[in-house]
């Protein structure tokens, strides 16, 4: 095998190792009863509600798009962990084989998109319920899941606020 093809094996399995590592420190693991429980009785993230301002409308609307796609996310996440799981048991314990590790790696990916294109269809459901001036701070809130970095500042322009000039 040619050593830099061995080399970005090696580099992008440490990213996605370190990546999945720093969520997985960074968010509770999956507790059936707690998670179930926030399902059965979906509360309006205060955050969202008071930075959209939504009216009981839209709110009512909001907590069945959250529902459903907390349902679909939460199938997804066990899956992805799984993989996750299969990939590392792998690296573990078996010498290293490229095809094995594609496939492993292909599955965690493909989890990954799900996930991505879960949080893409909650942002379009979510914006056919607001009005038109409520969408400018509902693309801001997306902007800091979607493109803000640990190493951003809060108020810089890769975050989705505009910086103080």
């Amino acid at each position: 095998m040619k050593k830099p093809y061995f080399i970005g094996i090696i580099i992008a399995l440490v990213l996605l190792l370190g990546v999945n590592i720093f969520f997985f420190i960074n968010n509770s693991c999956y507790h059936p009863s707690k998670v179930e429980k926030k399902i059965e009785k979906p509360k309006i993230n205060p955050y969202v509600s008071e930075n959209l301002s939504l009216d009981k409308e839209q709110e009512k609307k909001y907590a069945i798009i959250k529902k459903r796609h907390q349902k679909i996310a939460i199938k997804i996440a066990d899956s992805l962990h799984a993989s996750q799981e299969r990939l590392m048991n792998y690296i573990e314990k078996k010498p290293y084989d490229t095809i094995e590790i594609n496939n492993l790696e292909n599955k965690v990916t493909y989890f990954q998109k799900q996930l991505l294109h879960q949080s893409v269809e909650q942002y379009y459901q979510l914006k056919s319920i607001l009005h038109k001036d409520q969408i400018a701070s509902m693309d801001d809130i997306y902007r800091q899941i979607f493109v803000c970095r640990p190493t951003c500042k809060k108020d810089s322009k890769c975050c989705g606020k505009k910086g103080k000039k």
